[in-house]
């Protein structure tokens, strides 16, 4: 017996296949399975809309403080290769690079908590 998520159901209920790519929540809510919030993704795509690691000591998604440097250093993820944005004397600061680079990296999937 195959299971499915709720997500699939209302992708092959509604266009009557089954996706050959992930289903991204557009809004981040996994149980918010309205067909118009549901969009098709690739892994990586999927990956980018993802919110902040619960292990995130910093509160910023791409920030963390570097001990070395004594200040908020701001990354990326883009393809998997890491890109550093620069280190800043505040968290808001970093945060702002990482949030400019989302955008430019990430489009329509840049997610920003």
């Amino acid at each position: 017996m195959k299971v499915y998520y709720g997500h699939i159901l209302a992708w092959i209920y509604t266009y009557g296949e089954i996706p050959t790519f992930d289903i991204d929540h557009i809004d981040g809510n996994p149980s918010n399975n309205r067909i118009d919030n549901l969009r098709l993704s690739t892994k990586g795509e999927n990956a980018r809309h993802s919110k902040r690691p619960v292990n995130n000591t910093s509160g910023y998604k791409g920030v963390s403080w570097n001990k070395r440097l004594n200040k908020w250093v701001a990354n990326i993820s883009v393809d998997r290769k890491g890109i550093y944005l620069g280190s800043f004397k505040y968290g808001h600061d970093a945060y702002f690079a990482y949030c400019v680079a989302a955008i430019k990296y990430h489009g329509d999937f840049a997610k920003f908590d």
